[in-house]
């Protein structure tokens, strides 16, 4: 058999599907777990917008959700739920893969009900350029120090060796820390872990490594 002729034709726009599942008499269901999920129908004849495809049914997704923040949109003293929905995030190069995938899923989502908030514990910092999660002991499983840049500065905050999340919901205090290899009378633009125990610090005028055992600077 000798194929001639390949033809391809726009049949309509569907969430990115993770499955397909014909039910009957055209109707399909499509799951996603990039964006939401839809019960779709094939139409035999195109639409005003020259599709083959209507949406009959359309279920909602939030997740991968990549950020999210508490606000009040309304001023009215109720916090809501902003999502960052859409993109997959994994390791490094899952997490490209999946960033060319998922784009056409992005969105923002606001959550107004079945939701409760509470807030546990409130620092006032004004001005804060930038805030990233460090673990700053080899130990750790999780993540035990906030560093927080200022146009000027870089400060930390820190809490007993893994206990981040207990500091939070037992609302005890944190108390402001020193890490000798990083540099805190300048403004940090990024600061993270990184392989082989490290910490990586960005200002201005240099990037550095410091020694998550030691704190130390390494180069």
């Amino acid at each position: 058999m000798v194929v001639k002729d390949l033809r391809v034709e726009l049949l309509g726009e569907i969430s990115i599907p993770e499955c397909i599942r014909y039910l009957d008499n055209g109707v399909l269901f499509i799951g996603s777990r990039l964006g939401d999920s839809q019960l779709i129908k094939l139409n035999t004849r195109q639409d005003d917008m020259g599709c083959y495809v209507s949406v009959m049914e359309t279920f909602t997704n939030l997740a991968p959700i990549v950020d999210m923040v508490v606000v009040d949109l309304e001023r009215q003293g109720q916090g809501q739920l902003v999502t960052c929905s859409g993109t997959l995030w994994g390791s490094s190069g899952q997490r490209q893969r999946s960033r060319d995938r998922a784009y056409k899923e992005g969105s923002l989502r606001i959550i107004r009900n079945g939701i409760g908030i509470q807030e546990h514990a409130s620092i006032d910092l004004p001005g804060i350029k930038g805030m990233w999660a460090l673990r700053v002991a080899g130990t750790d499983k999780f993540d035990n120090t906030l560093v927080m840049a200022f146009v000027t500065q870089t400060r930390y905050v820190s809490c007993p060796s893994g206990r981040l999340r207990v500091l939070t919901l037992n609302g005890e205090e944190v108390e402001e820390t020193e890490i000798p290899g990083i540099l805190s009378d300048q403004q940090s633009f990024y600061c993270g872990n990184v392989s082989h125990q490290q910490i990586i610090q960005v200002t201005p005028t240099s990037a550095r490594l410091v020694s998550v055992d030691t704190q130390q600077l390494i180069a």
